[in-house]
């Protein structure tokens, strides 16, 4: 099976069918592909330290960057979110300057969600296509927007099993997503979340129906949380 794994900053989680999204956990002859997606929010310098280890592994991330925060100190420059996108990263849209949309009018939303997209697209030579809420916050007017400025998806954070989203939550989000302007994912990560706690979370929540233990490559959580403050649910596919 092909192991694919994306990331978050704060991380939210997402286990899924792709560069955002869901696994399988239906039961069959052979062992369900599980895809863990991993999302890197915000656009902080940190997130370039990531580069290195996502091509050691093979695998690529989506980084929601905030266009109006780049190249400001302590965060990504134009460049290098050309050099990530160059190296097989999808770059997503997460606003201007990262508000928490729920709380303005229609048509400041607007323009952080649209503004936000026309900027990316001028950097990369093309539209983003996912969007991420900031503070995972959003309303089914925002929903619509996110829609209307051209995107086909949105992520927001919780949703799936997690420590503070308990065994009625889902293992995982559904293909297609239930609603593709609220992808759901596992719970975000702070500065201190350490990579044991990844760990324990992707143990807690693992499907019943696995019996065999899920390898984690607990070396690979280090590395990324040490250089980007990150959790990383490390679910390999054999």
């Amino acid at each position: 099976m092909r192991m694919r794994l994306a990331l978050i900053v704060p991380l939210a989680i997402v286990l899924v069918g792709a560069g955002l999204l869901v696994a399988s956990h239906a039961r069959a002859a052979t062992r369900p592909t599980v895809v863990v997606s991993i999302t890197v929010d915000d656009g902080f310098e940190t997130a370039w330290s990531a580069l290195p280890e996502l091509h050691k592994y093979g695998m690529h991330a989506t980084f929601y960057v905030n266009s109006g925060k780049l190249n400001q100190p302590g965060r990504l420059t134009t460049a290098q979110v050309r050099q990530l996108a160059a190296a097989g990263n999808e770059i997503g849209g997460h606003s201007v300057t990262h508000p928490n949309l729920a709380n303005l009018d229609a048509a400041e939303a607007r323009r952080q969600i649209c503004n936000d997209r026309v900027a990316i697209a001028g950097i990369l030579g093309t539209a983003p296509t996912d969007f991420a809420y900031p503070y995972g916050a959003y309303t089914p007017a925002t929903e619509a927007i996110v829609a209307a400025c051209g995107y086909n998806s949105a992520r927001e954070v919780g949703g799936i099993a997690s420590q503070s989203c308990g065994p009625t939550c889902p293992y995982a989000e559904s293909i297609p997503p239930t609603n593709p302007y609220a992808i759901r994912t596992g719970v975000s990560v702070i500065p201190t979340t350490s990579p044991d706690a990844t760990i324990d979370q992707v143990k807690a929540v693992r499907p019943p129906y696995r019996s065999a233990p899920i390898p984690i490559t607990k070396k690979l959580t280090k590395a990324m949380a040490d250089a980007m403050l990150i959790r990383i649910a490390a679910v390999l596919c054999e």
